[in-house]
Order: structure tokens, then sequence, then C-alpha cells
């Protein structure tokens, strides 16, 4: 999945900078591990043009997340 936002008034998003355009790519592969067992693991990447993600160092311009999760059904 690939998203695009552009905030050039700074209404949507209220990150103190004017002119923000953000975009994400998500990728989810699936497994199934059991017949009543699904595994997601998601990476995603956000990204824009102006410092709005706070990492260890200060702000940045973009950042990664990785996220696992298991569905079971009964």
């Amino acid at each position: 999945r690939v998203e695009y936002f552009k905030d050039h008034s700074d209404v949507r998003i209220d990150a103190g900078v004017f002119g923000q355009n953000l975009w994400e790519f998500t990728l989810t592969p699936e497994f199934k591990v059991r017949d009543n067992m699904i595994v997601r693991v998601e990476y995603r990447h956000d990204d824009s043009n102006r410092l709005v993600f706070r990492d260890g160092a200060g702000m940045s311009d973009s950042q990664d997340t990785i996220a696992i999760n298991a569905l079971v059904y009964f």
C-alpha cells in the first residue's frame, strides 16, 4: 500500500510546519501457520519534506516501523 498526503495549510496535521507533503509505503506479508492462525509482519516507511518525526538524535524527515500481529480463529 502506498499513500500520499499534501497539507500545505497545516490544517489536517498540526505539526507546526507549513507546506508539508507526506507519503508512506507499507508491506504486510501474511503467513498461515496453522488452520486457525495467521501471522502478519508489517513494515512501514513514512517520509516527509519536513522534519516532523522524532528519533534518538532529534528530528528526522522519515521513520521506519515494524509490527507483528497474530490472529487466532476459534
